[in-house]
């Protein structure tokens, strides 16, 4: 009987694991395989060096939920923090270009294939906070000057305020820009132009950033 039991037990134990794999690891991402962290932590105004590297940036908070900006400039090369002071309204970070192959002119025709996706949760249960993508046409080859593609930004909250945060997939969102005038453009598709996030937040304390590998990125 014990024999019998323990099989028993074995087996459902089996399907449980096999379930939990056929639909993805239960935060909302497919694969849960190897990984960049990026934690965004709200905070007051700190004193630090900016050059400290590791999986942490800070961003401006207002304690009133206020909204509070932070520019994270982007930098192309390996995923890594750069500068992780925001706190004073100014952080860096380095991820790759984010596809398998570069585009002569720069922009996406839809047939591109991307070289990772970005996930992104909240994971306080209170405020919110506002993610877009921004560029600079340092050298004027697309005709226009700083443009920020706030019509496909990232919104960080958690919709019932308790419980585990789950990821949603922002790749688009933060690898992409859509100009008006231009069409959709690649972070780092001009690399004499600048490219930044722009968090704009209202209260959040803690939200967090997966990137997920998915080919060879090319470089410019």
């Amino acid at each position: 009987m014990k024999t019998k039991l323990a099989i028993l037990t074995l087996l459902a134990i089996a399907l449980l694991v096999s379930s939990a794999s056929a639909a993805g690891v239960g935060n909302g991402i497919p694969d849960n395989g190897k990984h960049f962290t990026l934690n965004l932590i709200g905070s007051k105004e700190k004193t630090m060096p900016d050059n400290l590297g590791g999986h942490t940036i800070f961003v401006t908070l207002n304690r009133d939920g206020s909204k509070a900006q932070t520019t994270i400039l982007l930098t192309e090369g390996d995923f890594e923090v750069l500068d992780k002071n925001g706190s004073d309204g100014e952080a860096a970070f380095a991820l790759p270009y984010p596809f398998t192959a570069i585009d002569e002119d720069g922009i996406l025709d839809g047939n591109e294939v991307a070289c990772y996706e970005i996930y992104a949760r909240a994971l306080s249960p209170k405020g919110y906070a506002n993610m877009y993508t921004c560029t600079e046409d340092v050298d004027a080859d697309y005709g226009f000057g700083t443009y920020c593609d706030t019509g496909n930004q990232v919104v960080l909250k958690r919709p019932d305020g308790h419980g585990v945060g789950k990821f949603d997939r922002v790749t688009s969102q933060l690898t992409t820009i859509e100009i008006p005038t231009v069409g959709t453009i690649p972070i780092f598709a001009d690399p004499n132009d600048n490219y930044w996030w722009q968090y704009d937040n209202f209260g959040l304390k803690h939200a967090q950033l997966r990137f997920y590998e998915t080919a060879e990125c090319a470089s410019h």
